[in-house]
């Protein structure tokens, strides 16, 4: 649009140019000339609405607008001023010099160059100063994400998005796409801060995958998949970044019950996936309990059993999982604790062990070696914040950072030092580290603490 063509004003802004125009409004850069400063400004159409909704439609317009003026954050694109009165009612914003994740996913050389999980990362920071005020934002995808310059993200349109919801264009219409909204918003069910957190795991697969989910060949495909039972398809994302399907699996599950509980969390269990070794390579899918040459190590019907059990939790990843598991042990109980270490709640994991008859008893480990917790007296020792300090510095010794984070959630299912210790030790690869954190924690117990490595 040439500069002749754009509107006189918006009260004292000048619009230099239109950035984007949408159902629900357009976006000028424009100049504020008191300050001297350019800006964003979206002006919202009201045009369609009578007289009395439009009455009700400007006052909430006005709060929601005060909410998102409330979250200020570094995430979060500032709010400046808003005008509800006259025939366009406005929000002057922060104009971001860049591009929006939408931009960049169209092109996949440049998406392969930008670090999404530092990218998502800052959206659930921004998600969850939000959502500390009380403010959902229950329209994010990559359109509402921009990224600036030296590649921080920024999330857009806070107190928006709720208005949106009451100007649909007719009875029964779907404003924009379901591809990155919750269940439970199609549905029409209650939203709360956790649909925001189902759409950052969806754009987080985009990121990593460079596709949708739950994307179907059409609209009523696509609201299907989103609405039904099935889980996401986390094979291609095992193909990318094996560490961080179990976040994903948790981010995207249909109950919100069963996703994080806050963006904190999920953004912590994001930190713990770029801890992660860089050799977790993918591995070629091969029918469970088939390795490569033709070989075999475990009953396939056994193998059959732990996938559907498996899958329970973590839906069609779960043959992959089970078959690099296979590859990787040479006996049932290495097996069990090499698929339980995939099962991002440790309340899970110990269901899943259990189903399998792993018993988890002080005095044993999954491999059967003795560790000397039985018979000390360990089993009534609490768990206070020395042992607990005490388990975090052992048990990074073998998986680093991540290790904060396990403690935390283990601690918090864990009756007694003994019962802390197993829960954890079931989460190290080979027997000999769970052997030794096994001593270390003993020793703690025991008020003889050394340091990593020692007997």
């Amino acid at each position: 649009m040439s500069e002749a063509l754009l509107p006189a004003g918006f009260g004292r802004y000048r619009p230099l140019a239109v950035l984007g125009r949408g159902s629900m409004g357009t976006v000028y850069k424009a100049q504020d000339p008191v300050i001297g400063r350019n800006v964003a400004i979206k002006v919202v159409h009201t045009e369609r609405l009578d007289a009395a909704m439009r009455k009700e439609y400007l006052a909430r317009f006005h709060a929601e607008a005060q909410a998102a003026g409330r979250c200020n954050h570094p995430a979060i694109i500032t709010i400046y001023d808003v005008s509800a009165d006259g025939e366009r009612p406005f929000i002057v914003m922060e104009l971001v010099e860049g591009a929006s994740l939408q931009q960049v996913f169209r092109d996949p050389e440049r998406r392969g160059t930008i670090n999404g999980l530092a990218v998502i990362g800052e959206v659930l920071a921004g998600l969850g100063f939000a959502h500390g005020q009380g403010v959902i934002h229950r329209d994010i995808k990559p359109a509402n994400v921009l990224l600036t310059k030296d590649r921080r993200a920024k999330i857009a349109d806070f107190g928006i998005a709720r208005l949106d919801e009451g100007m649909a264009t007719g009875a029964g219409a779907m404003l924009g796409t379901p591809n990155y909204m919750a269940p439970e918003q199609i549905n029409g069910g209650a939203v709360d801060h956790r649909a925001d957190l189902f759409a950052a795991g969806v754009i987080l697969y985009e990121f990593l995958t460079g596709r949708l989910p739950f994307a179907g060949r059409n609209l009523s495909e696509t609201v299907l998949r989103l609405t039904n039972s099935e889980p996401a398809d986390l094979a291609p994302v095992m193909a990318t970044s094996p560490a961080a399907a179990p976040v994903i699996a948790r981010a995207l599950a249909k109950h919100p019950a069963e996703r994080f509980a806050s963006a904190g969390a999920f953004a912590t269990a994001l930190r713990a996936v770029e801890d992660e070794p860089a050799s977790m390579a993918a591995t070629v899918v091969l029918p469970a309990g088939v390795l490569p040459g033709g070989g075999k190590r475990f009953d396939p019907a056994m193998l059959g059993q732990l996938e559907t059990s498996l899958a329970r939790f973590l839906g069609p990843m779960a043959r992959l999982l089970v078959t690099r598991a296979a590859e990787e042990t040479t006996s049932r109980e290495a097996l069990l604790t090499a698929l339980s270490r995939h099962l991002p709640r440790p309340e899970d994991a110990a269901q899943f062990l259990r189903e399998h008859a792993v018993e988890l008893r002080g005095g044993e480990s999954t491999g059967g070696t003795t560790t000397g917790l039985s018979g000390t007296g360990a089993r009534g020792v609490p768990v206070g914040p020395e042992l607990l300090a005490a388990a975090e510095t052992a048990l990074a010794f073998y998986i680093g950072p991540i290790a904060h984070l396990l403690v935390t959630e283990v601690s918090a299912i864990s009756a007694n030092a003994v019962d802390l210790t197993e829960r954890l030790a079931q989460h190290l690869r080979r027997p000999g580290d769970a052997a030794q954190f096994r001593r270390q924690m003993l020793a703690a117990i025991n008020g003889r603490k050394g340091p990593p490595g020692a007997a």
